[in-house]
């Protein structure tokens, strides 16, 4: 397991490109943009009935622990842990009416730990 500073991404230079590239990819095809609230709860405006494909992605720092550097007589600490990040690429059918979806590990397309 690769320890970070907060802040600083665990995939490859080169990953975080392809990445780039892939979600402007997606918004070419995007009906719809939400975020959530701290709970994962959004609204979704009003969709015609069909079927869709719900992207979503959270990247999250999980923090293990703090490593410090000594200059003269100030300390200063920087918290060590890992990325967590987790994608998912769900289809839904969207009925008429209140329709709810539930983005959860069990139905995430990747974790990365």
């Amino acid at each position: 397991m690769k320890m970070l500073t907060s802040g600083q991404s665990i995939l490859p230079e080169d990953l975080e490109q392809q990445y780039a590239r892939g979600t402007k990819a997606l918004r070419e095809h995007t009906v719809a943009t939400i975020t959530t609230d701290s709970t994962g709860k959004a609204t979704v405006p009003a969709l015609a009935a069909g079927t869709y494909y719900v992207y979503g992605t959270t990247n999250r720092f999980v923090k293990t622990g703090a490593r410090g550097t000594i200059s003269g007589d100030t300390v200063t600490l920087h918290d060590t842990g890992i990325d967590a990040a987790t994608i998912w690429n769900l289809r839904v059918e969207i009925k008429p009416g209140p329709n709810t979806v539930a983005l959860t590990p069990d139905n995430a397309a990747f974790v990365c730990k």
